[in-house]
């Protein structure tokens, strides 16, 4: 679920289109954190290719979630924000209770690392808008 909650973050500020991060929005799993230079976010997550998939489209304040077989559902961006950080505050609240994790690489350790640093940022970041009822990126 972590990286699903990695994914989900990045929804609150970029539309999703299946594919875009190189897995699906909620990956059956992810096992390599690869470090990146050179693309739009600090690091790729690897796994299977089983998981879950849908578009997210950003219009104004507004953001639209569409199926693969064309169902959508549009919320207000403050209802999606406080969905989006409820399942990623748990999923963060699981690995602080857990052990530390061990990285079988120097590069995988890194974008572990990454990995963390990203979250935190967005998360922040979320936090900041819903406790000052602000807009988000508009």
């Amino acid at each position: 679920m972590s990286c699903a909650g990695l994914y989900l973050l990045r929804s609150l500020e970029h539309d999703y289109h299946p594919g875009d991060y190189g897995s699906q929005l909620i990956p059956c799993c992810s096992f390599d954190f690869i470090p990146q230079e050179n693309w739009q976010f600090p690091v790729l997550m690897l796994g299977c290719p089983n998981g879950i998939e849908w578009h997210i489209k950003h219009e104004g304040n507004a953001v639209t979630h569409t199926t693969l077989n064309g169902n959508s559902s549009t919320l207000a961006l403050h209802e999606w924000i406080p969905l989006v950080l409820s399942l990623t505050n748990q999923v963060e609240e699981f690995y602080q209770l857990s052990g530390p994790k061990k990285t079988i690489s120097k590069e995988l350790k890194e974008g572990y690392s990454r990995f963390w640093s990203e979250w935190r940022t967005r998360t922040e970041r979320a936090r900041r808008v819903t406790s000052h009822n602000n807009d988000y990126y508009v």
